[in-house]
């Protein structure tokens, strides 16, 4: 039945060999089924034949003015976002620096207090 049904779908776009329409007019003999959806192919056909677009004179000229008209990505707005989530994770940072060590030095900041330069080159050997 299946193989019915692409010899029918193709017989609206390429001609059929003999053997192939016989087959499938004695299929829509046979087969109410087969015979009521080529029924309704036939109407979606003749549908979409009669079918016209029309565009109005000025049809361009509203589309183009609706494109113009809508916001695309923007670098400052995304800029804006991250530079002001930035600034508020550095100022937490230093807040909480401050509060920890009770001073905003560079050593505190970077976490070493009561370090030794001499230990470094000691650990590298």
């Amino acid at each position: 039945m299946e193989d019915v049904k692409k010899l029918l779908l193709r017989s609206y776009d390429a001609p059929l060999s003999e053997e192939e329409n016989r087959k499938l007019k004695a299929a829509l003999l046979h087969s109410e089924a087969l015979r009521a959806e080529k029924k309704e192919l036939d109407n979606m056909r003749t549908k979409l034949s009669d079918f016209e677009m029309d565009f109005t004179q000025d049809f361009t000229e509203r589309l183009m003015q609706r494109i113009a008209g809508e916001k695309g990505f923007t670098f400052l707005s995304v800029f804006r976002t991250v530079a002001f989530s930035g600034i508020a994770a550095i100022i937490l940072v230093l807040v909480t620096v401050y509060f920890m060590d009770g001073s905003l030095n560079i050593e505190s900041l970077l976490g070493i207090n009561g370090y030794a330069p001499d230990l470094g080159l000691l650990t590298i050997f």
